[in-house]
Parts: C-alpha cells; structure tokens; sequence
C-alpha cells in the first residue's frame, strides 16, 4: 500500500474512533504535515463553562453533554462568549516523523486568562499557557509524532462576546507571519517615535512651546500605538494578570492633555477668547485627575471611558476649531478637518477593539498603524503651514520695514541737507568763538604758568622755594625707593651770615645770597638735580640717583668755588664761604625723608661746629640708631 492511501486509511480509522468515542460531539480533524502549512481553524467543537475546570483526561469534559455544539465558521474566527469557554479540535500528523508547529491566536485585551490542552493516545493530557508575542499574537509550540493524533483543548476566558482567529501554522509559517507583524509594528511604532525626537530637536533649536507640547502628543501616541499592537506591560509582566490594559486609559488622557495644550499654544486662544481657554485647562486637569484614578478601574470601565476620553476631546477641539473659523484665524479650517479626522478614525478604532469580528478595518495592527501615522503626517504638516505661514509674515514685515527704511532714509537725507546748511552757519560761529576762547586759554595758560612758577621758585635767589622742596623730596624719596636707588641731600649754609647784614646791611646780605644761588645753579649739570633755597642764608640740593662720593665731589666743588671767588657789590668786595652736610638714602629699612633731612642737617651742624668753611657726611643709619 502506498504512503498515500496509509494516510488516508488511518484518518479514516481515527475519525471513526473519534465519533464512537465522543458518543455525541463531532470532532474537527486538521491535518498538520510538511514544512510549510497555515490553517484557520474554522470547524470545531465549543462549551461555555462558569469556570476553568482541572481535568486529568478529556472524559472529564463529558464530550457527550448538550452543552458542547459543534461550530463552522466562514472567516476562520473562533466564536466565544463572555466568560470560560472549551473549544475542541484534532490534530493528525501526515509526516512519519516528528513534527513540531505553532497553535496561535490573536491577543484582544478582552481575553484575561488562555490554556492549551493536548491529549494524546495513551498519554496523560498535557497543560501549558499560550505565550504571548510582543505583536498581541498567543502561541504556543506543539509537537506530534509520526502520524499521531492528538485532541486538542483551548481554554480561552473573556470580558465579552468575541471573534478569535486560531490557526495551526508550521514553524516557517509563524517565523514569516511573526517577522512579517514585527517588521510592521517597528516601522509603524518608529515613525512615531521619529516624529516625536524631530519635534524635540525643532524645539531645541527654537525653543517654540508648541514644538515640545507636540513631541509630548506625538511619544505619547507612539507608546500608544505600541500599546495597541502588543508592546505592553503584560508582555513584560505576563505572570502580573493586573497589568492587562492598565496603559490604555493613562495614555489616552495624555495624549489627549498635549494635544490640547499643543491647541491652546498654537493658536493663542488665551488672547483670542479667554474664557474658551479656561474651559480647555480646566478640562485638561480634569484627564491628568483622572489618570491615577484609572488604575482602579476594570479593563471594560477603562476602555468606554478612554473611547468617551478621545469623544469628548475631538469634539471640543472640532467645536474649537469652528470656533476659530468664525474668528478668520489662519489654518482653522486645516485643524478642523485633521480633528474631525481624528474622531472618525478613533471610533473605528474602538469598534475594532471591541467589536466581536475582526476585518480589515477592525484590524488593529492594519487599523491602528493607518490612523496613528495619518493622524501624525497631518499635525505634522499643520506645523509646518504654521512655519510657512510665520515664514511669510516675516518676510513681509521685512519688506514693509524696508520699505519704511526707504521713506525714512529720504526723510533723513532731507534732513541731513537743511542740518548741513544749519552746521554751517553754526561752524562759523563756532570758529570766530573758538578763536576768541583759544586766546583766551592761551592767556590763561601763560597766567597759569606764571602764577605756578612764583608758587615754587624763590624770588630772590631764582632757585625753588621751600614748599617745591617738600613735594620734590617726597616724590623723589619714592622713587628712588621703588627704582632701588640711592637718592642723596645736600644741606648748604652761608657762614657768619648774620655779621654781613650786620656790617653791610641787608641789601649786601641779598646780594650775597643771589651770588650763591648761581653758583649751585651752575654746579647743578643735571636736569634733574634740584636746588632749593630752605630758608635765609640755607639752601639744599636733592640728588636723584647719586651716591655718597658723588654728593661729597659735588658739594666740595661748590664750596671751592665760592671760597675762590670774591663777592663784588658796589666797589666792595667780600670773601664768602659755605658749611655743607650730606645725607644719602640707600634703603635704609624704615627711613623716611624727614630722617634723610635730619642726618644732612646733622653733618652740617657737626661742619659748622669743627670750624665752618668745610663738608661734614652724616650716615642715614647712624642717625636712626640716635634717634631710637
């Protein structure tokens, strides 16, 4: 016999065991075989239970109970009703050898507990719960040995009536379908997410309020999406029955809150009606409220009111956008379209999730993908008109300032021509009394000049006087204290001054005192040696950077010279000589100008005691360590 007709005759032989061993229910027979095979499971046996019953054989179903009914179905869809439900079906391996494929069925959020029983021939009834795949798809592995039969037992419990496709599919078949939902849901789930990070970087580079509102609306509405096409917390928590459909409510109110806020900002209702944008916040505070209060709820109670959520939302913003449109605001009648858009896409979306079949347009991977990207592609573009439109505006605001820039320009040149005829005039005047003033600070400054002179130089002798003495001593004190060099003082006396202008009178006396100031002016080679006259018949000499033996040389010349020469005055002749006492600063550690005079006036004293008519040096250091 061939291989063919074997697998014929024992089909044939298991039907007939299957018929007399049910006594009443028909069994349902699918033949599993080959490398690639896909089939619906569309004829099998069901029984609606009050609960999930432990069995140990398929006997303790009782096959032979009314309750089990014997169903077809045309679009391949399991029908099962509200509660526990059975559904019965058998497997027969064609292959001689093993073979392992998939029994799969479409996740709903409705299902809240699935089972899969496999009863074999001479075997004790295996159990195992249907895994569930990150695209809402149940499936569980199963293997069958060569030209094997097995009963098959689907335990599904509902929150409602519903239409289930199960299939048998090869270990290829659900590879493709499985690669196939996942390629969909990535590209339908990441076009999202991409329009929620280009929102971010747009918001990044403008800072525009409405930008982020909108990368909130569009994330929100990815997670969504990925929400409705099986990327949820019971996926990732299967063993957490509590966490079925917990997202749904959240994200719809979310999404929901940004899309408003995305309204209010895009648009400036609060300048345009503020009482329509009390009402829109307000409403909004009321989603964001109902958030942690969803998490109380049961899966049916969340679903009508995210429905009633996205209702009420859509026809506000549908009212709104009326309401703009009655305003002449610009891409009102654009928002009113893509909301109304938005309703009519969303109520096909919740009839598809809680409609008992499932079609094309029930469809949500097919159904969800097309209203979430379409929704996305057309707020998308409503921004950039919004751009387009700021874009315009902004470049006629240029034109119109150019424009104005222009009228002002001529405007200005006018202007310019009657302010250049008016400087004119006025640089004449200008002139003819900045001549005049020129004069007159020219014989201020000559005034100026003469009255500083007459405060600092001495009118008798023509050296500088005793108050010029005390700033230049000072400023050459710190000078020579910050440039690190010596600075040297020369103190001067007349000798027996006193008995000249007793003798000769005072007259003689003045004349002997100009004589000596010549002389120190022409002993003074350096611009910036300075002779003073301190007071009488004393004078002083302030050195910048000399030394000791410089200051001795200088002032030993001076003396020479006065002693050599002879004072003529009206046919009379006198012979003068000076006293000199020198100081020299060489930082000397807490020495100031007035102990650097102080040593000078005391070698002078010291010159005047031993004899007059001579140089004495008095050490700075000495004469601190007196003082002390």
């Amino acid at each position: 016999m061939s291989e063919k007709y074997r697998r014929y005759v024992s089909l044939l032989l298991f039907t007939l065991f299957a018929l007399v061993n049910t006594k009443a229910v028909a069994q349902s027979v699918y033949e599993v075989g080959g490398n690639y095979f896909e089939q619906a499971i569309k004829g099998y046996s069901i029984k609606s239970a009050d609960k999930i019953i432990p069995i140990s054989s398929l006997n303790d179903l009782n096959f032979s109970d009314p309750s089990w009914q014997s169903q077809v179905s045309d679009n391949g869809n399991v029908i099962i009703k509200k509660g526990d439900n059975w559904i019965s079906f058998e497997l027969f391996n064609t292959d001689a050898e093993n073979i392992s494929f998939y029994i799969s069925l479409r996740n709903k959020v409705f299902l809240s507990d699935s089972l899969l029983y496999i009863d074999r021939v001479g075997e004790q009834v295996s159990t195992s719960p249907f895994s569930l795949y990150n695209n809402n798809i149940l499936a569980q592995k199963v293997t069958l040995k060569g030209h094997e039969t097995a009963k098959v037992l689907v335990y599904l419990k509902s929150d409602k009536n519903l239409n289930v496709p199960l299939k048998v599919l090869s270990m290829q078949a659900f590879i493709d379908s499985h690669s196939h939902s996942q390629f969909a849901t990535g590209i339908a789930f990441g076009g999202l997410m991409f329009l929620a990070l280009v929102m971010l970087f747009i918001f990044f580079s403008n800072a525009y309020k409405s930008v982020l509102l909108l990368c909130g609306y569009f994330l929100t509405r990815a997670l969504l999406l990925s929400v409705l096409l099986g990327g949820h917390l019971q996926y990732v928590y299967v063993n957490i029955p509590e966490l079925r459909g917990i997202e749904l409510p959240m994200l719809v109110a979310l999404s929901s809150v940004f899309l408003m806020w995305f309204t209010l900002a895009l648009f400036q209702i609060k300048k345009i009606n503020f009482t329509l944008y009390k009402l829109i916040r307000t409403y909004c505070w009321v989603l964001l409220a109902y958030v942690p209060i969803s998490l109380q709820l049961d899966i049916i109670t969340n679903i009508y009111l995210s429905f009633i959520i996205h209702t009420i939302t859509s026809l506000t913003l549908v009212s709104t956008g009326l309401f703009l449109i009655r305003k002449s605001q610009r891409l009102a009648i654009l928002f009113t379209v893509i909301v109304t858009i938005q309703l009519v896409l969303g109520c096909i979306n919740f009839y598809g999730a809680s409609s008992p079949n499932v079609t094309m347009f029930t469809n949500s991977l097919v159904m969800s993908s097309i209203s979430f990207w379409l929704n996305g592609l057309l707020i998308s573009f409503l921004v950039s008109r919004q751009y387009f439109y700021q874009i315009k505006d902004k470049q006629a605001a240029q034109l119109q300032a150019l424009e104005s820039a222009t009228v002002s320009k001529n405007a200005q040149q006018e202007l310019l021509t009657l302010q250049q005829e008016v400087q004119d005039q006025l640089e004449a005047h200008v002139q003819e009394r900045t001549l005049e003033l020129n004069i007159a600070l020219q014989e201020l400054e000559s005034a100026n000049r003469e009255l500083e002179e007459k405060n600092t130089l001495d009118e008798l002798s023509g050296l500088y006087n005793r108050r010029f003495y005390d700033q230049k001593i000072l400023a050459e004190y710190r000078r020579s204290k910050r440039n690190l060099t010596p600075l040297s003082l020369i103190l001067i006396d007349i000798d027996h001054f006193k008995q000249v202008n007793d003798n000769y009178g005072h007259l003689v006396g003045d004349h002997c005192i100009t004589w000596v100031a010549q002389h120190i002016k022409d002993s003074l080679r350096r611009s910036t040696d300075i002779g003073c006259r301190y007071g009488g018949e004393e004078f002083c000499l302030i050195l910048p950077e000399t030394d000791e033996q410089g200051a001795l040389a200088l002032a030993e010349e001076l003396r020479s010279a006065i002693e050599a020469q002879a004072v003529n005055y009206q046919e009379q002749q006198l012979n003068l000589t000076i006293s000199c006492g020198v100081s020299t600063y060489k930082q000397q550690t807490e020495a100031k100008p007035e102990e650097l005079f102080a040593a000078a006036d005391k070698a002078l004293y010291e010159a005047k005691r031993n004899g007059r008519n001579q140089i004495r040096q008095s050490a700075l250091a000495e004469n601190l360590i007196s003082q002390e």
